[in-house]
């Protein structure tokens, strides 16, 4: 069933006999049409055809059976065929689905009518692959007016389709997020109205200290996508003091659950770092650890000098099982979000936490290791150098 609305460009709506909805365009031409057929000698139609095979884009055409008249070589390697394949042939002959059938042969129907159509569908090649295309067919005219061909022009667009569909879960996990800080916020500052209590601003203060966090690991998520560098402000700290003032925050909002192993010397545990960003490594190491793991069980917070010229911070939690170390490697990859198995309660992140995390401390000339097994739980270790030399 073909449905149509009334418009300069016309929207469609296709139902097929199994039930599946289709949704796609047909473009306003001006008159006289602007395709029309050419007379091409031989070695003219030799040089086109030689262009369109080099062509990313898949080109084809089909005659007024609804059947391909010429395929390039974009097109024939998606579908794993030769031209001797596929030329002659219709799309139920070369196995699409039934749906896409009624749906390209709709289309092709309106084309041959003189009307030039768009569309955008899914589709998986014989080998399996996903994609997800753009389209466009055209009628092709005689000098006399009439139809005798259509040329349809295809694009993959499947990157652009994952990534508009990851920057909508992006929205979303931002929303719910933000949510939950912002909301202790407003609920402490009602609390505050009645009783000047310093529990609930410790409160108020470690939960937008959380969401100016949330936000400053998007915006260098963003930086680190353009390939631009993050900006450190540098300076001599001690390390030990910034553990200890980031646990405590921590403490306000989960608990006592903290297990806190620092040098216990009287010399500071100076580093030439951004502090602001190495809080926001620790922080979000620990959020991570307490998202994952075993819930209620410890989380250590360890920090140790490796040498003269480096610490080792380090964030462990107990998990149930040990997390494959292909998934490890992929905690780092921007955007990916796997689920952790057996973790179905906790909810998933944004996939920017432990790659900006990892960007921050290689900026400081470090880098951030991880590793996970059965007895000893799972470990993040950031190792940074006692004084920062910039990554190129």
């Amino acid at each position: 069933m073909l449905k149509a609305s009334a418009s300069s460009i016309q929207d469609h709506k296709l139902t097929t006999s199994s039930g599946e909805q289709y949704e796609f365009s047909e473009i306003a031409t001006p008159s006289p049409p602007l395709i029309q057929e050419a007379k091409f000698s031989d070695s003219e139609r030799n040089a086109l055809h030689g262009l369109l095979n080099v062509h990313q884009d898949f080109v084809y055409s089909f005659d007024e059976d609804l059947r391909l008249t010429f395929v390039n070589q974009a097109l024939l390697s998606l579908w794993g065929l030769t031209k001797e394949d596929a030329v002659g042939k219709n799309f139920a002959e070369l196995g699409y689905p039934q749906s896409l059938v009624e749906l390209h042969e709709a289309q092709l129907k309106l084309a041959f009518l003189g009307k030039t159509i768009r569309g955008e569908n899914e589709y998986n090649n014989p080998d399996g692959k996903y994609g997800y295309y753009e389209y466009i067919f055209a009628p092709i005219r005689k000098q006399d007016g009439s139809v005798n061909s259509v040329v349809g022009v295809t694009r993959d667009i499947t990157h652009r389709k994952l990534l508009e569909e990851e920057r909508e879960r992006l929205l979303y996990a931002i929303a719910h997020d933000m949510r939950s800080p912002l909301g202790v916020i407003a609920a402490g500052s009602d609390l505050l109205e009645l009783d000047n209590s310093k529990d609930v601003l410790q409160l108020i203060k470690g939960n937008a200290r959380r969401a100016i966090r949330l936000l400053e690991d998007l915006l260098d998520s963003a930086r680190i996508r353009a390939g631009e560098s993050v900006l450190l402000r540098q300076q001599s700290i001690d390390l030990r003091t910034l553990c200890m003032e980031t646990i405590e925050e921590f403490k306000i909002l989960h608990g006592d659950r903290f297990a806190i192993d620092v040098p216990d010397t009287e010399s500071p545990c100076l580093a030439h770092v951004d502090p602001h960003a190495i809080q926001r490594v620790l922080a979000n190491l620990v959020s991570n650890a307490v998202k994952y793991g075993v819930q209620g069980a410890p989380i250590t917070i360890a920090l140790r000098k490796g040498d003269e010229q480096r610490y080792e911070l380090s964030v462990r939690n107990v998990c149930d099982k040990p997390i494959p170390e292909k998934q490890l490697k992929e905690f780092f990859e921007l955007f990916r979000r796997g689920a952790i198995e057996g973790k179905a309660h906790a909810s998933r992140g944004w996939g920017i936490g432990l790659p900006t995390s990892a960007r921050l401390v290689k900026e400081h000339g470090g880098e951030l290791e991880a590793r996970s097994d059965e007895n000893a739980g799972t470990t993040f270790t950031a190792i940074i150098p006692a004084k920062t030399e910039r990554s190129p």
